[in-house]
């Protein structure tokens, strides 16, 4: 008899240390798997409870808000009045989550990052009404706006950044989605990924917008701009390799090689002038390696693993190698050509703002970013590039056009800028991608950009 009982109490002992065991790993394992399931009522229960805070642009003009129901209980609804900011702010969803600024600063739109531990532990337990803080970002809608027309015909992205703050103007994606559908984006297999941010996370080949890491790098090597060569086509793999804009001449010099978007010099002079491992110190350099980190911005591309291939060194120096980039990783270069050689702190969100109070709190930006290249090897880039004016003289619009192929598709890059008062300007990123693309279209998307700015 006593045995029985001895393994009566056992057995009891063994299934309440299970549920222990399954409990905790419930508790503390899965804990935010937990949190984040659609399925999970109380995380339903929670966001009901909250009045998201509201998303600004930097002149003051309201991105997102909440439209609060009669009910509280009810939840509100997330507007957002101008759907052409979608690519950058993002979206926020009771079903899908969210992504952009709502993603990046969730926490502090939910108001969490406004109370202490013990007070969020009250307000869950009591399920009490929260309000959240606002954000003020560094966007100018008309800038957005003025971007967003200008691509909404296309499939590819374009960002526009504030020289030398960092400061992020316009950031598109395209094809785009309107926030306030996101249940019918999402579920609609037509639309080629809307949801995807192409500027932060899009895998581009990199092909002729690599020739201004290259030019900088030949110039340091001690090659002359003025250096003879010849531009005409190549064909490597089956690639067809020009100039992204037409020229007459097919010898010409390697700074007007690099001002048309030729390949063949930079294949060429890679391979007599340059050792390898000095062309992966300048990729290295222009930030190809890693990703650009924005403060609070969700960056989704993983930081690549690149080694250039001795025996396919062609493709490498063509840019048509192992080496994709980001619009992002690209708008990183050209600030930094314009900004004397040293890079930048891109820059998404300045200012927080707590509940009921009217003063803006700015966020600490670093602005100890290291050089990418040379003062004089990124002045002798600009003048090369001031040959290229793509706007006019009241509003000029400089810039460097090269094209890339991607599978079946042409890829064509602009990465140039627009100067502005007082030693300031923008600098703008844009991708193309498209079966029958021409450097034409890409002039013309340019064009309605710099006509439509304000």
């Amino acid at each position: 008899m006593q045995r029985e009982i001895i393994r009566l109490f056992s057995a009891i002992c063994l299934a309440f240390g299970v549920m222990f065991v399954v409990t905790l790993f419930w508790m503390v394992w899965e804990r935010d798997n937990i949190i984040l399931r659609d399925d999970n009522p109380r995380r339903v229960l929670g966001e009901l409870n909250i009045q998201r805070g509201d998303i600004y642009d930097q002149n003051g003009t309201l991105l997102a808000y909440t439209e609060l129901a009669n009910n509280i209980q009810q939840g509100g609804t997330r507007i957002y009045p101008y759907p052409q900011v979608a690519s950058a702010i993002g979206y926020y969803s009771y079903q899908f989550g969210q992504a952009g600024v709502e993603e990046g600063f969730n926490d502090y739109l939910k108001g969490n990052g406004l109370r202490s531990i013990s007070t969020i532990l009250e307000d869950n337990l009591l399920n009490q009404f929260v309000v959240g803080g606002d954000v003020q970002t560094t966007l100018d809608l008309p800038t957005q706006i003025a971007l967003h027309d200008a691509l909404k015909e296309q499939r590819g992205a374009g960002i526009v950044v504030h020289i030398p703050s960092g400061a992020v103007r316009a950031m598109i994606s395209a094809p785009y989605f309107d926030p306030n559908r996101i249940e019918a984006f999402q579920d609609d297999e037509s639309t080629e990924f809307p949801l995807l941010n192409r500027v932060t996370a899009g895998n581009y080949q990199i092909g002729g917008a690599l020739q201004t890491t290259l030019y900088g790098t030949l110039l340091s090597a001690g090659v002359e701009p003025n250096l003879e060569v010849n531009i005409e086509p190549m064909i490597i793999d089956d690639i067809l390799l020009e100039c992204a804009l037409p020229i007459a001449d097919n010898t010409t010099t390697l700074a007007i090689a690099y001002q048309f978007g030729c390949p063949s010099p930079f294949i060429e002079l890679t391979n007599s002038n340059l050792r390898l491992s000095l062309i992966e110190d300048a990729i290295t350099a222009a930030g190809f390696a890693t990703n650009p980190t924005i403060e609070g911005y969700p960056v989704l591309k993983a930081d690549a693993d690149f080694l250039l291939d001795p025996e396919d060194w062609r493709l490498d120096a063509a840019g048509q190698g192992e080496l994709t980039v980001t619009p992002l990783q690209m708008v990183e270069v050209i600030s930094a050509v314009i900004n004397d050689g040293k890079g930048v702190s891109l820059q998404f969100v300045d200012a927080v703002r707590y509940p009921s109070t009217a003063e803006w709190e700015p966020l600490t930006v670093n602005t100890n970013t290291p050089a990418i290249m040379q003062p004089s090897i990124a002045r002798s880039i600009v003048e090369v590039l001031q040959q290229n004016n793509f706007g006019n003289e009241i509003l000029p619009l400089y810039g460097h056009v090269s094209v890339a192929v991607s599978g079946d598709q042409r890829l064509y890059w602009f990465l140039g800028w627009i100067p502005m008062a007082d030693d300031e300007s923008l600098a703008i990123v844009m991708v193309l991608e498209g079966d029958t693309l021409t450097s034409e279209v890409l002039l013309n998307t340019l064009s309605e950009f710099r006509d439509n700015l304000p």
